[in-house]
């Protein structure tokens, strides 16, 4: 059934968009909830990145620092733009909600279960923040392909 003008069509790809998200949650959970710090071999490579462009050598790490921040903010980008994607054209509000609820759920869970880790209120507004990108990234996206579905739609129907 093809979707009239006025609804909202997405993108074309329904269940891959939540196989996308389910995946990027689990990646998030792995990233942030396992006792190993998962994130060693991204900051050897950020420093190997770092010595390859300077020569000289870096203690950078995703674990402290500017560079901590943004990798809480970028882990987020991806599930504010997923989530946009898989909710409903009246419901795309919601998703920086849906960031801010999942960013308090592993705080609280790294408090409560991974006692190797260290839950902070600073990462919940970074990660908001993140999720807040991506849900802005993401609504002219939706738009695009929207108008670029229509779009193809009307140069192939038999009227057009």
């Amino acid at each position: 059934m093809t979707p009239s003008p006025d609804q909202d069509p997405g993108p074309a790809w329904p269940a891959a968009r939540w196989v996308l998200l389910a995946a990027w949650l689990a990646f998030v959970g792995y990233m942030t909830l396992t006792a190993v710090q998962p994130h060693n071999g991204i900051d050897d490579f950020l420093r190997r990145v770092a010595h390859g462009l300077t020569g000289h050598s870096s203690s950078l790490s995703t674990t402290r620092g500017a560079w901590e921040k943004l990798s809480n903010v970028a882990l987020f980008v991806p599930l504010g733009v997923l989530v946009t994607l898989v909710l409903r054209r009246r419901h795309r509000w919601l998703a920086p909600i849906l960031c801010l609820l999942a960013s308090v759920a592993v705080e609280l869970l790294q408090a409560a279960v991974v006692t190797t880790r260290q839950a902070s209120a600073g990462d919940v507004a970074l990660n908001t923040l993140g999720g807040v990108i991506g849900w802005l990234i993401a609504l002219p996206l939706i738009g695009h392909l929207r108008r670029r579905r229509l779009a193809l739609r009307s140069d192939t129907s038999p009227m057009g």
